[in-house]
């Protein structure tokens, strides 16, 4: 018989017996190391899709206005306040390996409301943000 090692350290079947026959199912573990069917996965379900679709739109949100509260709600540079147009900058222009660091923007995220510091982020307009990298670091406003 085959089995999987779970973080537990337990060996967890991946066969059931159904009307006298073995049936070898593929099987995902939660994090409590007991085995979920792939029949029994509710995230392929259309309505739980659509769901957790909202839910993170909703939780990223949330998450962006902790980061402007911390690094202030308008740009840096040109003073533009509309939260749409608002991004988070790194000010060594080292945020590519802030990234890889920590595996994806969503940790950077959680790190800099986790360990906020105004000396190695600000907030910055989309236009300043991006006219600081196609300028060598500085900001079109400030030539």
């Amino acid at each position: 018989m085959k089995g999987k090692i779970v973080p537990n350290g337990t060996i967890r079947d991946r066969f059931e017996k159904v009307d006298d026959k073995w049936i070898y199912h593929k099987v995902g573990y939660s994090h409590n190391g007991r085995p979920i069917k792939p029949n029994a996965l509710r995230r392929n379900k259309p309505y739980v899709r659509e769901l957790n679709r909202i839910n993170s739109y909703k939780y990223r949100q949330v998450r962006r206005e902790k980061l402007f509260e911390i690094y202030g709600n308008k740009c840096a540079c040109c003073g533009e306040s509309n939260p749409l147009f608002l991004s988070i900058d790194h000010i060594n222009n080292d945020g590519n390996m802030h990234r890889k660091k920590l595996g994806c923007t969503s940790n950077v995220w959680r790190d800099m409301i986790n360990h906020p510091d105004k000396t190695k982020y600000q907030t910055l307009c989309f236009n300043c943000n991006f006219g600081k990298r196609m300028n060598g670091g500085i900001c079109p406003h400030k030539n």
